[in-house]
């Protein structure tokens, strides 16, 4: 029996081609010919073929050499014995076709077309002489994969929380085992989610957002923790009044942060999260300077050890562009980016992160234009919807009392401090930003109806509005 093969060339004349001369040549018989890279594996699971003939230009999800390695990977995983044939138009020395020889790919056409002697080629067994040019950079191709197995290591920690095998870490896994789907009221449950809340540029209040909004979430009798970043500037301790908190908790100086646990030794001991307002916080002390010795096994721990708050808010501050906070922002559920309406600032900062919006967090981007009016919001609302491709921009008002707020410890929710139709107004656009988190049917369960009479229902579409004017009315900016 003849063995089958599949074709994957991205190109369908070019299938063709490769089919007549495999078949005449009695290489095989083509049992299917497949136009995406994310359908290969499926294929080649329900036809069982003894050799696939890949073109790098067949489309995939992405169109990166990751994802040809994710995918030439799995096959490998499946079958040891099936011979993959690549075909693209690459150097020698490239460092992609080095790892694909490490995947046991022994026949490499880089040269942009089928060279004449490949029906030969293919005749033969495969032959280690056919990729010994292509094995120059070998050392540094098994580098970055260990490095990159290092990384998704750490992607399965960030996502499913700390390996439960660990001695230290087994009360912490047990309290995550139990609170994974949290029970709000009796019928409610969530899925576990970690929000990335980041800052446009410098001062636009990702920190004080996060709070605010942890609060917010707690009231609901959602667990709810903050991660502080452990790459930003440190600002969470004084924000925090940190000071008074391990006063209060009789903590003092025995106390050590989540972060320095970890650089010591990669492991937690449970409730040594500082607490306030029932909102949980993994922060730096205002004496953590770890440097260069944080790396990427150690920012993994810091938040699997805090998935076992069901909702998890990770402030990455101005870290957006920042290499070292990708893997956060690709395990992200969401992505609040804070911003404002400031030109100046927000043209001067866009760029560093600008291929970080369109490809990593692409899809799950949240804008809040954040102290602003409604003039602002009118005047440049179009501008800042293209600039972050998204089609909807939430508006935030300034809030002049955060200071005396936080600085007596209380929650914004509850403090004197804070005037009820800002309260309000700040409650509706948070109950906003809860529903695309959330959805609408699980904010429907988590807040309750309020008793509405008729009036109210005919003008309750125009309450918002009225809310946000009064906020602001003191800061209108608008030239009129």
């Amino acid at each position: 029996m003849r063995q089958g093969i599949i074709i994957a060339t991205g190109n369908e004349g070019l299938d063709e081609l490769i089919k007549a001369d495999l078949e005449e040549a009695e290489i095989g018989t083509v049992v299917a010919k497949v136009t995406t890279r994310n359908t290969l594996v499926k294929r080649f699971m329900e036809t069982e073929a003894a050799l696939i003939f890949i073109g790098e230009e067949l489309i995939g999800e992405e169109s990166t050499d990751d994802e040809w390695e994710r995918t030439i990977g799995e096959l490998r995983r499946i079958s040891l014995q099936v011979r993959i044939v690549y075909m693209c138009q690459r150097p020698a020395d490239d460092m992609f076709l080095t790892k694909l020889t490490t995947y046991s790919v022994y026949d490499i056409f880089n040269e942009g077309q089928l060279p004449p002697s490949y029906v030969d080629q293919l005749q033969k067994p495969p032959a280690y002489k056919n990729i010994e040019k292509f094995r120059l950079n070998v050392e540094a191709a098994v580098n970055q994969m260990a490095e990159k197995s290092r990384e998704q290591r750490a992607e399965e920690i960030i996502s499913q929380g700390v390996n439960e095998k660990k001695p230290r870490v087994i009360r912490v896994v047990e309290e995550r085992e139990k609170r994974v789907e949290v029970p709000v009221y009796e019928q409610v449950y969530i899925q576990p989610q970690l929000i990335v809340v980041a800052s446009a540029f410098s001062g636009a209040g990702s920190s004080i957002f996060s709070r605010m909004f942890a609060e917010y979430i707690r009231s609901f009798g959602l667990l709810t923790g903050i991660v502080e970043s452990p790459y930003a500037q440190m600002s969470w301790f004084e924000l925090l009044n940190g000071t008074k908190v391990l006063r209060d908790t009789k903590q003092g100086h025995l106390w050590k942060s989540w972060h320095r646990q970890i650089a010591e030794g990669e492991s937690v001991e449970p409730g040594t999260e500082l607490t306030s307002n029932g909102v949980g916080y993994m922060i730096r002390h205002r004496e953590d300077n770890f440097g260069e010795t944080w790396g990427l096994m150690h920012t993994a721990h810091l938040v699997g050890f805090a998935r076992h708050y069901p909702v998890l808010i990770y402030d990455l501050s101005t870290g957006l562009g920042d290499e070292r906070e990708k893997i956060i922002l690709r395990q992200a559920n969401k992505v609040i980016l804070v911003s404002g309406y400031d030109p100046i600032r927000v043209n001067r900062e866009h760029a560093s992160y600008k291929e970080i919006l369109a490809i990593t967090v692409k899809g799950k981007l949240i804008v809040i234009a954040n102290k602003t009016t409604p003039w602002l919001h009118k005047e440049h609302v179009n501008s800042l919807q293209q600039a972050y491709g998204v089609d909807h921009i939430y508006s935030m008002p300034l809030v002049t009392s955060i200071p005396d707020i936080y600085m007596s410890s209380e929650s914004f929710w509850e403090s004197s401090f804070t005037k009820s139709d800002v309260r309000e107004s700040v409650k509706a656009t948070f109950e906003e930003i809860a529903t695309e988190l959330f959805t609408a049917d699980l904010m429907k369960k988590l807040v309750p109806k309020e008793k509405r009479g008729l009036l109210s229902r005919i003008t309750g579409g125009f309450r918002r509005d009225h809310l946000q004017a009064a906020v602001v009315n003191e800061q209108d900016d608008s030239p009129a």
